[in-house]
């Protein structure tokens, strides 16, 4: 099945959180790279105390709540839209604005991780993560 990746659309993946735990995580897509699918991912979904991962906030216009996470970039093909059965998956609690996302992704200097395919399961795995 062909998926469509589109900016702000809801995307998963299977990745070891760094500890040698692989997790099932949710987040936004935010732009292709080349073979590689940008995603804004909860705070501390990935990465460890060790190797920690930039953090990025935005702020909600409607309630000034802020909303903090990581940028990660994983290959395209490990990444899925079907995640609505990912009921154990880490995920936003509160969604940040696609709008938001998008304006500091492309308006300021971000470090987007890079995450290795060593780390990572094949997204539509039926293993419980």
């Amino acid at each position: 099945m062909s998926q469509t990746l589109s900016p702000g659309c809801k995307v998963g993946f299977v990745a070891d959180r760094g500890d040698g735990a692989f997790r099932r995580i949710t987040g936004i897509f935010i732009a292709l790279e080349g073979e590689s699918a940008v995603v804004a991912v909860p705070l501390d979904a990935l990465g460890s105390p060790e190797a920690p991962l930039e953090t990025y906030e935005v702020t909600e216009a409607e309630d000034k709540s802020k909303v903090s996470f990581n940028l990660v970039s994983v290959p395209a093909g490990k990444v899925t839209v079907e995640v609505r059965s990912w009921t154990k998956a880490c995920g936003f609690e509160v969604r940040p604005a696609t709008r938001r996302l998008l304006a500091l992704y492309y308006g300021s200097e971000v470090k987007v991780v890079n995450i290795d395919q060593g780390r990572m399961l094949t997204a539509s795995s039926r293993d419980e993560v």
